[in-house]
């Protein structure tokens, strides 16, 4: 990734809402959050169209209603822009979100997640991007309830300034400023299942982070809807480039999952790193297993397992038994329980006869809840 594409600023949420993800941006006025979205639909060639809830009735999103009495229903005629995101590349900025109502909030969650409004659905290219000030500025302002903010990466906004500054340069003309971010490339989907069975594992070690209970204030909160959306946002930052995904990973997190899952997706990221599961696997590297390392073991298992899904061949699902049964017998049987069971529902797993009474022992224990 060059230089320049470090600092670019909300290049997380550009790569969010071309990942299908719907954003939030939020932050004080007349800081060019609609002209900044107005750049970047030219640069990809995209429509552009605000629309403002707040200043229409609910029924101007829903439609009008048409009695149909050859068919004897009622058909809803739909607002011109709403019909036209049935069409390709179009980018909808939702603006003023927190002077939305709560019946209007409601309307809206169709709108993020379901990417329809009454009867029509916005066609698969278009990009949806919400932007507010912060309740206690907006004209009467409401927060958005958890249910619509869980539905969005909550993008904290940064002042485009260098943008601005170069447009102001050129006499105010912004047309091309942002044509220096990142576009996805069209295969950029091919990453995905592996961020989400990446994710997946991570939140099946950790059922804390399935749900979110208790209401911390954050905008992000962990469930299993907002996780899916940040695998989706990984694996759109990862098609560009890896030093991008790292550079932007703990922002996308925390404006989805809140700053404590976050925490503990970066550190999952990072452990993952202090042991190649391949040297591992084809005995390249040898394990230490003391309480000096056990940071450097949370995650090992994980690994193993998702590079036996790359490749099982030779001795390697062996040296991964034997490996998964040393950390149990080391007091580690929380640690390893799901990837024995993962790795025990592998088809074609052939235990060698020196490891297949203890692995039979051990993964019949944890298939009946035992042997934490």
């Amino acid at each position: 990734m060059s230089n320049a594409l470090k600092v670019l600023v909300n290049i997380a949420a550009v790569i969010a809402a071309q990942a299908g993800v719907a954003v939030n941006c939020e932050g004080g006025f007349g800081l060019a959050k609609g002209e900044f979205w107005k750049g970047i639909a030219r640069a990809m060639s995209y429509k552009y169209f605000c629309w403002v809830p707040s200043q229409h009735n609910e029924e101007d999103a829903s439609g009008l209603p048409s009695l149909d009495l050859d068919a004897e229903v009622v058909r809803m005629i739909p607002m011109e822009f709403i019909k036209a995101l049935t069409e390709p590349n179009w980018l909808l900025v939702v603006d003023e979100l927190t002077t939305c109502s709560g019946r209007q909030q409601a309307l809206l969650l169709t709108a993020l997640e379901n990417r329809r409004i009454g009867h029509l659905e916005f066609h698969p290219t278009t990009i949806v991007v919400g932007a507010c000030n912060p309740a206690p500025i907006a004209p009467d302002g409401v927060d958005l309830a958890p249910p619509v903010l869980n539905r969005m990466y909550n993008h904290e906004w940064q002042v485009p300034f260098d943008q601005w500054y170069e447009g102001m340069m050129k006499g105010g003309d912004w047309s091309d400023v942002q044509a220096e971010y990142p576009i996805l490339a069209a295969d950029w989907e091919k990453r995905l299942p592996t961020w989400c069975a990446t994710i997946g594992r991570l939140v099946k070690a950790h059922p804390e982070l399935r749900e979110t209970k208790e209401l911390t204030g954050e905008k992000g909160m962990p469930t299993i809807r907002s996780w899916y959306k940040l695998a989706r946002c990984l694996a759109a930052a990862d098609s560009v480039s890896e030093e991008l995904r790292e550079h932007i990973q703990l922002e996308l997190a925390t404006g989805l999952v809140g700053s404590l899952a976050a925490g503990v997706l970066v550190k999952f990221l990072h452990g993952r790193k202090l042991y190649s599961a391949a040297d591992v696997l084809d005995g390249k590297t040898d394990v230490t297993l003391d309480d000096d390392h056990l940071d450097q073991l949370i995650y090992l298992p994980i690994t193993l397992v998702e590079e036996l899904g790359r490749d099982a061949s030779g001795d390697r699902v062996n040296t991964a038994i034997s490996l998964l049964l040393d950390m149990a017998d080391y007091g580690l049987g929380d640690i390893v329980r799901e990837s024995v069971l993962e790795v025990g529902s592998m088809k074609g797993v052939k235990v060698s006869p020196k490891l297949k009474a203890r692995w039979a022992k051990i993964s019949s224990l944890y298939a009946t809840g035992g042997a934490k």
